[in-house]
């Protein structure tokens, strides 16, 4: 029994994303883009007040997505077979060392947000194992940090 992860399921402070989220999220994305075609049209064959103010709100919506209101960049952890390594352990090393930078338990959804500084790294991937121990599947190569965020996706 992990008590541990117990704890954090009865005061809800963990928040695991599911396929469904990722489908509503693409669905809304596409009726967004949809509806904003469709008040182009409408402003455009019947221009009005009201045509006019759907169309405004449409634009000032785009600006703010465009502008950085939008979800944290996240990396992917998949297996040979395309299925998502569910809460594997991402361990990030200093390019050249064995010093780790950081580690990172990956979502149900294979999905995982490591903030470090700009920078070399590389990365360790741990794969969770049924017994509950964890198994290094993965070592990648060098790669440059330079937004702060380590969000690679990696098929191991």
């Amino acid at each position: 029994f992990d008590w541990n992860e117990f704890a954090k399921r009865q005061q809800k402070l963990m928040k695991f994303y599911s396929r469904s989220a990722f489908i509503l999220v693409k669905a809304s994305n596409t009726l967004f883009v949809l509806g904003l075609l469709i008040s182009v049209v409408a402003l455009a064959f019947a221009p009005g007040a009201y045509n006019a103010a759907v169309f405004g709100l449409y634009a000032v919506l785009f600006i703010l997505r465009k502008l950085g209101i939008k979800p944290k960049p996240h990396g992917n952890l998949q297996d040979k077979n395309g299925y998502p390594l569910s809460f594997a352990i991402v361990r990030v090393f200093f390019a050249g060392s064995e010093r780790e930078a950081t580690h990172k338990v990956a979502d149900k959804a294979g999905r995982y947000y490591a903030l470090v500084q700009n920078g070399d790294y590389y990365v360790k991937i741990e794969k969770k194992n049924e017994d509950g121990s964890y198994t290094v599947v993965h070592t990648s190569a060098p790669f440059t940090v330079k937004e702060g965020v380590v969000n690679r996706n990696f098929k191991t």
